[in-house]
């Protein structure tokens, strides 16, 4: 069982991200987590050029210009915090091939973005 400790996410966003075949899966470009008490721990990663316009909020452009150079709609992957080896944080691998992932969905980036919008909204009434 690996040992908790900490690592500062804004070291590995951007990095390269290889999956267990070696194959590049993207960069990591968002980390999902959840505050719990006095810590935030990860639930999961999002992965590839998609979850790159998700993290500057720029879907519908993004949509348009993915398309333009060639690439598919569901550009990215949900990858699970278990995942994602971080014995070495300089050289990222997944514990799985791409193809194990689930991919990424524009609606769900919505989702996520209307729910923390939601949450904000609650805390400033409160």
């Amino acid at each position: 069982m690996m040992a908790n400790r900490e690592i500062h996410v804004e070291n590995l966003l951007g990095m390269k991200v290889f999956d267990s075949d070696g194959k590049p899966a993207g960069r990591l470009e968002e980390v999902i987590a959840t505050k719990r008490g006095d810590e935030w721990v990860v639930e999961e990663y999002w992965v590839g050029p998609s979850a790159l316009l998700h993290r500057f909020a720029a879907r519908n452009v993004g949509r348009a210009l993915l398309g333009f150079f060639g690439a598919k709609e569901n550009a990215g992957y949900k990858v699970p915090w278990d995942k994602l080896d971080l014995t070495h944080p300089e050289h990222l691998r997944l514990h799985c091939t791409c193809d194990e992932l689930e991919e990424l969905s524009y609606s769900e980036k919505g989702a996520r973005q209307r729910k923390r919008q939601s949450n904000r909204e609650g805390k400033r009434k409160n």
